[in-house]
């Protein structure tokens, strides 16, 4: 085979391909893996976003508000428990043994 023989010759598209200028077809292609990549780019935001739990940071800090609350409404809750407790602890203490033993013995 002769290497200057243009195999492609006698092809049907070897005009259209021949015609058409490199600088358009190169920019298109370059678009095209440019939008590829802007798509592949926001799908993997898309699944760290839902990965870490996703959301804006206002809905964070208001979730973290509302934690916060909570937290302290508890330990409010805890405190007044913890002085019940020791006001019922001095009133068990201010009994006198013998009725703290009849009760035991019941």
């Amino acid at each position: 085979m002769n290497p200057q023989v243009n195999v492609y010759a006698d092809v049907p598209w070897h005009d259209f391909i021949s015609s058409l200028p490199i600088v358009p077809l190169t920019a298109i292609s370059l678009g095209f893996v440019l939008l590829f990549f802007v798509a592949m780019g926001g799908l993997a935001v898309a699944f760290v976003k839902a990965v870490r739990g996703g959301g804006s940071t206002r809905k964070v800090r208001q979730m973290e508000a509302q934690e916060a609350k909570a937290f302290h409404e508890l330990q409010r809750g805890f405190t007044r428990m913890m002085e019940r407790l020791e006001s019922l602890e001095t009133i068990y203490m201010g009994r006198s043994q013998s009725e703290l033993v009849d009760r035991e013995r019941e």
